[in-house]
């Protein structure tokens, strides 16, 4: 008899510990929850920032210049960048509000697919009857980064351009001299980093664009017989 009172108090006392143990978790994890809820800003200060990547694509959203605004800062604005085509076939998915120069070929056959959604784009006045200008455009948006940014851009042209970094020239395409050159600029993107010229604070990337004299009508050329444009994609990663 005196064992089997003996083994009831020793299971009424195990049972009475894991009640306890039961309501002092319960308690610990609201207490947990309500803590959290209380104070969400506590768990992202210990998480490592998400970098931020910021699109590099060629279109309506980088203005037009008469000089290098990263070599000049008094460089004139010309307008905004429009997008251009050499005609409805040239080149591939030719948006329908860009300006078709009436170039009667081929060409502009870059591939795409790795540059963002970006497009063909030209001078705020450039169209097919307007004499072609083979002084050198400049295309450029500021940023505004924070501590050690990172990016890379793919480049196409016709005829020849540059991508420079607040004036310094981070990589180039094509020639105005040289036809085979060209020809290739226009045909495939070619790509260059840019994280040794990106820095903290404000960075202004320009792409310069030259157009040549490959048609042969020097001066008297209209954009339907020399065309010219430009398209890139990349991005940068601010790891802000």
């Amino acid at each position: 008899m005196r064992r089997a009172l003996q083994v009831l108090a020793a299971t009424t006392l195990l049972a009475a510990v894991l009640v306890a143990a039961d309501l002092i978790a319960r308690f610990v994890i609201s207490r947990s929850s309500t803590t959290l809820h209380a104070n969400p800003g506590v768990w992202p200060a210990h998480r490592t920032p998400t970098p931020s990547a910021i699109p590099l694509r060629s279109g309506t959203d980088w203005l037009v210049y008469d000089e290098d605004p990263g070599r000049a800062p008094g460089a004139q604005r010309l307008g905004v960048a429009r997008p251009v085509c050499l005609n409805d076939v040239a080149p591939a998915a030719c948006p329908p509000e860009a300006v078709r120069y009436g170039w009667l070929g081929f060409g502009w056959a870059a591939s795409l697919s790795d540059a963002g959604g970006a497009v063909w784009i030209g001078t705020p006045d450039a169209r097919g009857d307007r004499a072609t200008d083979r002084r050198p455009h400049f295309f450029a948006r500021t940023f505004d980064l924070g501590p050690s940014p990172r990016g890379r851009i793919g480049l196409a042209a016709d005829d020849a351009a540059e991508v420079r970094v607040d004036g310094r020239v981070a990589g180039s395409v094509g020639s105005i001299v040289d036809e085979v050159q060209a020809f290739v600029a226009q045909s495939r993107l070619t790509w260059f980093d840019l994280t040794p010229f990106l820095h903290r604070g404000k960075n202004v990337i320009t792409i310069a664009v030259t157009n040549g004299p490959y048609a042969g009508c020097g001066d008297a050329c209209t954009y339907a017989r020399n065309p010219t444009g430009v398209v890139f994609g990349g991005s940068i990663i601010d790891p802000r």
